[in-house]
C-alpha cells in the first residue's frame, strides 16, 4: 500500500469482522442529546474559477443529448482534489491539477487523453487495484473510453483491452464491488431513446471486473438489463448488510410506456426489485439522486430531482424519501420544505457550514441553484441568497462538492452553458470544527466504495456513504467522509463499516480539523506497507509510544482510542507475521538483536517487548533465544 497512513480501530482486540446490521447501542443513545438549534447560519460563497486557474468554456446551447459532467477526484494521489470537466466544444477532457491550496494548472493537453466530441460524463475509480484512480469517459451511443492512470496525471487508453464494447446513451454511472470479489464493477445505464437512430433497443449494462483487465456484462443474468429512461444510478448499502444495493432514477416513470424508479436489494450478489414495497418505486420525471441522512438517525435517505409538471403522483415535487430502520421509505419533502417545484437536475447532501447537519444543494435547469440549510428539524431553510450560490446564467445540469482548498469546508463545482465552469469557494468558518476520513478499501477496491461512516458528536449523529454515483446527477464528488463538528474539538465516536467483508472499526475521540486515513483490519499494524506486520512496524510504535496518534500513524492505533500505548503494543505483537526478535530486519535473529533487547531491559513500551506484557524481561529474552538463527 502507499503512504495514505491512517488508523482505524478494531471492534474487538482481535480485529474481527462483524457482518449484518451494526448494533446501534453506541450511536443511538447520543440521539437523545440532540437539542434545538438556532437558525442555521451560512457565509457567502465566492465564485473563483478563473482566478484559481480553471478556464474551461461550456458550449452556448444544448445540442441533442449532450449534457455534460463536472466533478472532483484525486487523480495524482497526493491528497487533494483535481477538477475534471467534459463538454467544451473542442472535445478536450478538462483535467486541472490542484496545488493543495485550491489553485489549478491545466494538464488537459499533457494527459494523454485525446479530444473527442461525443463525451458526456466521467467517473474516476481504481479499476486495477494499484491505488490510483482510472478514468471512465461516457460517450454518446458509443462504448465508454477507459483510461489507465499511469501516475503524474498521465493516462493510457486501454478501452479495447477491457472488453467493454456495448454502446449506450448514458448520463450517469455507479461503481462498486457488487459481487463481493474485492474488485470494482461498473453499472452503466442506458437512456432508452432513439437518438441517434438505432439506440431504442439498447439496455443497461453491469460490467463485472474479472481481475485481469477485462470486464463481462452480467446485467442480463441478474435481471438488471433494464429498458428504461434512466438518468442516474446509485450503489450504496441501504440496509447495513454489507453488500451494495442499487437505486435507479428513471425519467417519465409515471407514463404507461415508461418505467418508475427501481430499488434493487442486493442479497449476496443476487438482486431483487423492492421499490414498490419500500416506497421508493415512484413514477415521475426523475433525474438526479442525492444520498444522505437528513435527520441524523443513521439511516440513508434519498432525494430525487424532478420537472415541475402538475401530474400524478408527485405533482411536480422533488421527493425526499426518508428511510427508516425497518427498510421502508416515506415522502417527507413537504414538512422538510424541499419539495422545490423547480426544474432541477443534480442534487447532493453535504454539510455546507460544518454545524454537524446535512444540508441540500440543488442544481436548477433554468433558474439559479438552491441551497437548503438544515436546522436539525423540519423545515429546512432556503439560504440561497445568503450563500451567494444563486448566481443566474445559462442552462445547468451538473455539480459536485469537495474541499478543494484544504481549509476544512466543502466547496462546489458546477457549470452553466455559454459560460466558464464555476468554482464556489466556501467561506472559512473558524468557529466550526470538522473532521475528514479517507477510508482505505479491501482487496483491489482501494477507495472502499460503498463503505459507510457514522459519527456521533456535537449531540447528534451523522452518516456518510463513500460513493461514485449517487452524489448528484453528472460528475463525481469527493470520496472523503466529511463531517462538521460545530464547537466540538473531537469526534466522540466514529463507526466505519466496509462493504462485502462486513468489517467494522470504531474510533474514539479523534481530534478535529484533521484529515485522517482509516485502514481496514487487514492493514492494521503494518506501518511500512509491506503487507506483513514485522518487528520493524513494532519498532516504529516504540518511537511514538506514550503520545497521541497523528496523521500517518493511524495504522498503529490498534484499539482506536487516538493514543499510542502498551495496549497497541500487545495487539501488534499478536498480529506479527515476521520473524520475532529480528529488530534490524536483516532476516536473522542474532547477537545484534540480543544487544538491542538487553539495551531495553525493563523498559516499557519498546519493540523489545516481544510478549506484549508491557515490560522487557526474561520472558522476552526467552522468546528471542527461541528464535535464534
Amino acid at each position: 500500500m502507499d503512504s495514505r497512513g491512517s488508523r482505524p480501530c478494531a471492534s474487538s482486540p482481535s480485529g474481527g469482522a462483524a457482518r449484518g446490521r451494526v448494533p446501534r447501542l453506541l450511536i443511538l443513545p447520543l440521539l437523545a442529546l440532540a437539542t434545538d438549534r438556532a437558525a442555521a447560519q451560512i457565509g457567502a460563497f465566492t465564485e473563483e474559477a478563473v482566478a484559481r486557474g480553471l478556464v474551461y468554456a461550456m458550449p452556448p446551447v444544448l445540442n441533442g443529448f449532450t449534457i455534460y459532467g463536472i466533478g472532483l477526484a484525486d487523480l495524482d494521489a497526493d491528497g487533494d482534489l483535481e477538477v475534471v470537466a467534459t463538454g467544451t466544444p473542442s472535445g478536450v477532457l478538462g483535467i486541472f491539477e490542484n496545488d493543495g491550496a485550491g489553485h489549478f494548472t491545466d494538464r488537459s493537453a499533457s494527459s494523454g487523453i485525446p479530444a473527442f466530441t461525443d463525451m458526456l460524463n466521467f467517473g474516476a475509480v481504481d479499476l486495477d487495484g494499484d491505488d490510483d484512480l482510472d478514468l471512465i469517459v461516457l460517450r454518446v451511443a458509443m462504448p465508454p473510453m477507459i483510461f489507465r492512470n499511469d501516475g503524474g496525471l498521465q493516462f493510457t487508453d486501454i478501452s479495447a483491452k477491457t472488453g467493454i464494447d456495448k454502446g449506450v446513451l448514458p448520463t450517469g454511472m455507479a461503481a462498486g464491488d457488487v459481487d463481493g470479489d474485492g474488485r470494482v464493477d461498473l453499472f452503466i445505464p442506458h437512456f432508452r431513446y432513439n437518438w441517434p437512430p438505432g439506440m431504442e433497443s439498447f439496455r443497461h449494462t453491469l460490467w463485472r471486473n474479472n481481475g485481469d483487465g477485462t470486464f463481462t456484462d452480467i446485467a442480463p443474468q441478474l435481471g438488471l438489463d433494464l429498458h428504461a429512461l434512466t438518468y442516474a444510478v446509485a450503489l450504496f448499502d441501504a440496509d447495513d448488510d454489507a453488500d451494495l444495493d442499487l437505486y435507479v432514477s428513471n425519467d417519465r416513470g409515471h407514463m404507461a410506456s415508461a418505467m418508475p424508479n427501481r430499488f434493487f436489494r442486493n442479497d449476496d450478489g443476487a438482486f431483487t426489485e423492492i421499490g414498490q414495497q419500500n416506497g421508493t418505486g415512484l413514477g415521475f420525471f426523475s433525474m438526479g439522486i442525492g444520498v444522505g441522512d437528513i435527520d441524523g438517525d443513521d439511516v440513508t435517505d434519498l432525494y430525487c430531482t424532478n420537472a415541475p409538471f402538475n401530474v400524478a403522483p408527485i405533482y411536480g415535487a422533488n421527493p425526499l424519501l426518508q428511510g427508516s430502520a425497518s427498510g421502508m421509505y416515506s415522502q417527507t419533502q413537504v414538512p422538510w420544505g424541499v419539495d422545490h417545484h423547480i426544474y432541477s437536475w443534480a442534487c447532493f447532501f453535504f454539510d455546507a457550514n460544518n454545524d454537524g447537519l446535512q444540508d441540500l444543494f440543488v442544481v436548477n435547469q433554468d433558474q439559479p441553484d438552491t441551497l437548503y440549510l438544515n436546522t436539525g428539524a423540519p423545515p429546512m431553510i432556503n439560504a440561497t441568497a445568503a450563500s451567494g450560490l444563486g448566481v443566474p446564467g445559462g442552462r445547468a445540469y451538473g455539480g459536485a462538492y469537495g474541499d478543494v482548498d484544504g481549509d476544512g469546508d466543502l466547496d462546489i463545482v458546477t457549470y452553466r452553458y455559454a459560460s466558464n465552469i464555476r468554482l464556489f469557494i466556501n467561506p472559512t468558518n473558524e468557529s466550526a470544527n470538522w473532521i475528514k476520513l479517507s477510508v482505505l478499501g479491501e482487496g483491489e477496491d482501494s477507495i472502499a466504495l460503498g463503505a459507510t461512516v457514522t459519527l456521533a458528536a456535537n449531540g447528534a449523529v451523522q452518516r456518510s456513504n463513500v460513493l461514485q454515483g449517487g452524489n448528484g446527477f453528472l460528475g463525481q464528488s469527493t470520496f472523503d467522509a466529511h463531517f462538521g463538528l460545530g464547537a466540538d474539538t473531537v469526534a466522540a465516536a466514529l463507526v466505519i463499516r466496509w462493504p462485502n467483508s462486513g468489517s467494522v472499526r470504531t474510533l474514539l475521540n479523534y481530534p478535529a480539523n484533521t484529515r485522517w486515513t482509516v485502514y481496514p483490519p487487514e492493514l492494521m499494524g503494518d506501518y511500512d506497507g509491506d503487507s506483513i506486520v514485522t518487528q520493524f512496524d513494532l519498532s516504529r510504535l516504540s518511537i511514538e509510544c506514550g503520545g497521541p496518534v497523528a496523521p500517518g500513524l493511524e495504522m498503529l492505533d490498534m484499539n482506536g482510542d487516538a493514543w499510542l500505548d502498551s495496549l497497541d503494543f500487545a495487539l501488534i505483537s499478536g498480529a506479527m507475521t515476521g520473524l520475532v526478535g529480528d529488530f534490524n530486519a536483516d532476516g536473522v535473529v542474532d547477537g545484534n538483536d540480543l544487544g538491542t533487547l538487553l539495551g531495553d531491559w525493563m523498559a516499557p513500551c519498546t519493540a523489545s517487548d516481544l510478549t506484549g506484557d508491557g515490560v522487557v524481561d526474561g520472558d522476552d529474552l526467552g522468546t528471542l533465544l527461541g528464535n535464534w538463527s
